[in-house]
């Protein structure tokens, strides 16, 4: 009761998901369905609509994605990425363990121009990396009459990334880490996605910018075949978090091929 009287007075996620989870504890399921009610008609986040949609009365619904199995190393020499990506390499494939990196880099330098447009209050001195709103509501909606979205655009997005790249690399951006994303790497990757695959990826990005600026896949690759994959490995006794869940399941949707690799 005293953790219920405590939630209730939060306006902060995960308040309601710890809520549901505490009337689902005590039996209350007309109190329960009530919380997710609220939820699905005024949400605070997708990761609150995520939980709220796959939390059953009898069982938390999970979807099932894809998995791989393999034996854990014997020697503690090297991470678990690093491990994996050995064995890839090996299959004749190219990876990177860039997880929220190449998201967050990609949708950077799609939306430079976004990032930096001059918009009242958004810089307040000249060392700022991105402006003080990058992750409020109305970012998007503050900038539509200033520029022009590159998911709408006629020209090529992919070029249109690589020339960003060429022009602004060095330029400080909280979202593009240049010391990662080379022009060699970024054009390894864009060559082995369709256009309209990227335009769904960075779509994702838009739909909400704080949500998934975290929980990306571990391993970014490019097959033997030349076509893109996104794998979120996993050592003994880790598991999904919530975050990671809903980027797997928003890539899957979006087309590209995901899976969980575990070792064990």
């Amino acid at each position: 009761d005293a953790a219920l009287k405590c939630y209730a007075q939060s306006t902060q996620h995960p308040a309601r998901e710890r809520t549901m989870r505490v009337l689902k504890r005590i039996g209350r399921t007309k109190a329960l369905e009530a919380v997710r009610s609220d939820i699905a008609r005024a949400p605070l986040c997708l990761e609150e609509t995520f939980f709220a949609n796959r939390f059953a009365l009898g069982r938390t619904q999970k979807y099932e994605f894809p998995t791989r199995t393999d034996a854990a190393p014997t020697t503690q020499d090297q991470g678990i990425e690093a491990y994996a990506i050995a064995q890839l390499s090996c299959e004749g494939c190219q990876a990177w363990h860039l997880e929220n990196i190449l998201p967050n880099g990609l949708f950077g330098l799609a939306y430079w121009d976004w990032l930096f447009a001059s918009v009242q209050g958004a810089f307040v001195n000249p060392f700022q990396m991105a402006p003080l709103d990058l992750y409020w509501p109305d970012f998007f909606e503050n900038r539509r009459s200033l520029c022009v979205d590159p998911l709408t655009e006629i020209d090529d997005l992919k070029a249109r990334i690589l020339r960003v790249a060429r022009r602004k690399r060095d330029v400080n951006c909280q979202l593009v880490a240049w010391q990662v994303l080379s022009d060699d790497l970024l054009a390894a990757i864009l060559a082995a996605v369709a256009t309209d695959q990227l335009k769904r990826l960075l779509a994702i990005m838009v739909e909400d910018l704080r949500q998934f600026r975290a929980g990306f896949p571990d391993l970014t690759v490019v097959n033997a075949q030349g076509q893109l994959q996104f794998i979120e490995v996993k050592g003994p006794g880790d598991q999904l978090r919530p975050n990671q869940r809903l980027w797997l399941e928003r890539l899957a949707k979006a087309g590209f091929d995901v899976y969980v690799w575990r070792f064990k």
